[in-house]
């Protein structure tokens, strides 16, 4: 997770040399490979979160297709002409849904036990 997060903060420093149009080292920093670094790097801690924290604590599908859903979100962001916005957004997205599914209106409610 922490490796992930180190990852994060490089890949955004490639994206800002990216759109400062810098040199680093001789070579242009292009898009697509520091896209695919934020992108990979986002991925792998969104995973690891879910492993680590929400799968021992809720088993559900739906929380499970939540994850799934946006870790694939991050993944295809890559083909995107601005990847971090989108990343920002499907984190945000996750963070909003993770939030209504634990508020009490948004648990399911069982049916109460006939009789």
């Amino acid at each position: 997770m922490f490796a992930s997060a180190a990852a994060i903060g490089a890949a955004l420093a490639a994206r800002v040399d990216f759109w400062q149009h810098d040199v680093v080292h001789g070579h242009a920093v292009e898009a697509w490979p520091s896209a695919a670094l934020l992108c990979g790097a986002v991925a792998v801690l969104l995973a690891a979160c879910w492993v680590v924290k929400v799968c021992p604590e809720d088993r559900s599908v739906s929380t499970a297709a939540r994850w799934g859903a946006a870790i694939v979100a991050v993944l295809l962001l890559v083909l995107t002409p601005v990847p971090e916005v989108g990343v920002g957004l499907v984190c945000v997205i996750l963070l909003v849904t993770e939030l209504y599914a634990a508020s009490p209106r948004g648990r399911v409610r069982a049916a109460p036990e006939p009789g």
